[in-house]
């Protein structure tokens, strides 16, 4: 008898393995296909919010400032444009004031305008906060008067309530904004200085007011870094992502970050180098941008202004580890300000909401597998039962000469086996029984000839013993 070394596998298993991997392998490449789809979009979904936010950035910066130009030049026109019949309102300081109550009051962009002239006057009103129509804040200097007085009006020519008297000399002359306007002849933005009135951080759009090329004053109004940084809070980059406004020398101009771009200090607002910022994240952009503009040797206005509307981005690690997509792109449109927009958004803000989905994705599938093993080990064990009692019922019946009793079951082909043997095994049990009594009528034929032939040899031995006797 040879015996078969072929390994065996049991049933359960053959039926198990296949059930899972069916369900395992589309699973995993589903889950895998989804992760890999996800973080390769995150290239083109980052470089669209960089461009958007930088854009959104760069329009509400132009558009405000630009308001401030618009109104500067509906109440003077540039001198170039030779409309010096409009400088006529200047020549009358209780009509300018008219004029600048109406415009603060009537503008959405600007609350404080005002007007240095080149005798050393100065008028300017002040509504606080853009649109009130409530009191203004009216500073008054003649020529001949050495400190501003400070009022408070409700309508142009008011001066019945006296605030307060400047104790330090006031002169428009020596100002950033009036000494600007002179030396560029046009309206233009002065880099940011700290305000006399207020101490606070400003930048101010400058127009010049001259009759028959002979300037006669400045009109001017001011537009407060912590207005541009208000503004900045509202912008929407990510989770952890900054979009800030940094001027070419490295000082913060306007961040979405928390806090504020400058330090206040006794003596007034004080400004902050994106080097020294303490975020890390903008300390990082601040690198990167430092990097970059030493690369493309942005060294003075002239070359800044050839990558006009162009936007920079790239990849670079972050300090506080991870990778960050960083964009900047230069406000140019506006004479005077030389700034750039600078976002930069941490990797993991992109990838982790996939990350999170495809990890979401992977406990649902081992749930899945779970309940689906579950299922195919009932399955199984419904199947494997009935053949485990077919192999029981044949094993008694070859080892213990049973009748064969084929087991109860209720799925079609087992049952069907199960038939199947019961009339193999009762032919196998007349063949058994035909067999038996052959060799048993053998048997008896065989004891009937060998009870013949003992006869016979006893017959032949007389017969031969009869002739031997008479022989002799």
């Amino acid at each position: 008898m040879t015996t078969d070394a072929t390994p065996k596998r049991r049933l359960r298993t053959l039926l198990t393995l296949p059930f899972i991997a069916l369900i395992v392998t589309p699973s995993l490449v589903i889950a895998l296909s989804s992760l890999y789809t996800g973080l390769a979009a995150v290239d083109t979904l980052s470089e669209r919010i960089i461009t958007d936010v930088s854009s959104r950035v760069e329009q509400a910066a132009v558009h405000q400032m630009e308001e401030e130009a618009i109104t500067l030049r509906s109440t003077m026109p540039d001198p170039s444009d030779s409309l010096g019949g409009a400088a006529a309102v200047f020549d009358d300081m209780s009509v300018l004031e008219k004029k600048l109550f109406e415009l603060t009051s009537a503008t959405r962009t600007t609350g404080y305008l005002y007007y240095g002239s080149e005798d050393g006057a100065f008028l300017g009103v002040d509504r606080g906060r853009v649109g009130a129509k409530s009191a203004a804040t009216v500073r008054v200097r003649s020529g001949a008067e050495t400190y501003r007085n400070i009022y408070s009006a409700r309508t142009p020519g008011d001066r019945t309530r006296l605030v307060e008297v400047e104790k330090r000399i006031y002169d428009a002359r020596t100002r950033p904004w009036y000494k600007n306007a002179k030396l560029e002849n046009r309206l233009s933005w002065t880099p940011v200085y700290v305000s006399f009135a207020s101490g606070s951080l400003v930048t101010t759009a400058s127009q010049p007011v001259a009759r028959d090329g002979q300037l006669k004053g400045v009109l001017a109004a001011d537009v407060e870094l912590s207005e541009l940084s208000a503004f900045m809070k509202t912008v929407s980059v990510s989770a952890n992502g900054v979009a800030l406004i940094v001027d070419r020398e490295g000082y913060l101009v306007a961040s979405s970050a928390p806090g504020l771009p400058f330090r206040d200090t006794a003596s007034g607002q004080e400004r902050v180098r994106i080097a020294e910022s303490a975020s890390g994240i903008e300390r990082d952009l601040g690198a990167w941008l430092q990097t970059l503009q030493r690369a493309e040797g942005l060294v003075s206005s002239a070359q800044s202004t050839q990558r006009a509307s162009a936007i920079r981005s790239a990849k670079i690690n972050a300090s506080l580890g991870g990778a960050m997509d960083v964009a900047v792109r230069p406000i140019s449109r506006i004479n005077g300000v030389n700034w750039d927009i600078v976002v930069g958004i941490p990797r993991s803000d992109l990838t982790d909401p996939i990350v999170r989905s495809s990890a979401i994705m992977f406990f649902v599938i081992v749930a899945a597998l779970a309940a689906a093993l579950q299922l195919a080990m009932w399955i199984v064990r419904r199947v494997t039962s009935d053949v485990d009692q077919l192999v029981r019922a044949a094993n008694e019946y070859a080892t213990e000469a049973k009748e064969f009793t084929a087991p109860k079951t209720t799925i079609y082909e087992t049952s069907e086996l199960a038939a199947a043997f019961v009339g193999m095994f009762a032919r196998l049990r007349d063949s058994l029984m035909t067999i038996r009594t052959q060799n048993e009528d053998l048997a008896a034929l065989n004891a009937s000839l060998e009870e013949r032939v003992e006869k016979r040899t006893q017959q032949l031995e007389s017969k031969n013993a009869d002739l031997i006797g008479e022989m002799g």
